[in-house]
């Protein structure tokens, strides 16, 4: 009989990958409720909210807290950020885990938008959605689909104005 109150939730994450490894990743990140905070698609670009700025911002210094991290293409959605992102080489020292990277900024960019948006209140889903860029082709399908994302806006199940 399971006594344990909360519902595990199923982990994302492949369980055989090591995310201190060097390797890079394709990162989803979207706010909670699928909110649309950060910006508007008019005419197939991103038209950035104070809020999309600021999450471009902290997506952007990164490296500086993290300096295994190598940042490559990046989006700011409505309500979502894309990102292809490497983790540069080993450290016995000081591993790096994909999960401490992701769960700053999300916690930086949460503290930071509730602040300047007078609200509160979680800013993203519980989760991020990630996968392990496989093999060197990769990584050019993933950028185009980045810089292709706001072309795709339209039909976008998750866009309100849909």
């Amino acid at each position: 009989m399971n006594r344990d109150p909360l519902p595990r939730r199923r982990s994302l994450r492949a369980p055989a990958h090591d995310y201190t490894a060097p390797a890079a990743y394709f990162i989803t990140v979207v706010t909670q409720h699928r909110a649309c905070l950060f910006g508007k698609i008019l005419d197939d670009r991103f038209h950035s909210t104070p809020a999309g700025d600021l999450v471009t911002r902290l997506w952007h210094g990164l490296p500086n807290r993290f300096p295994l991290v190598e940042l490559d293409h990046f989006d700011v959605m409505p309500n979502h950020v894309h990102s292809l992102l490497w983790l540069t080489e080993e450290s016995a020292e000081q591993p790096v885990i994909l999960g401490a990277i992701v769960g700053a900024f999300k916690s930086l960019a949460a503290r930071e938008i509730n602040a300047m948006l007078g609200r509160t209140g979680p800013l993203w889903q519980r989760n991020y959605y990630e996968r392990v860029v496989r093999d060197e082709t990769e990584p050019t399908a993933i950028r185009k689909y980045i810089e292709e994302n706001p072309l795709r806006w339209a039909l976008d199940a998750e866009n309100p104005d849909r």
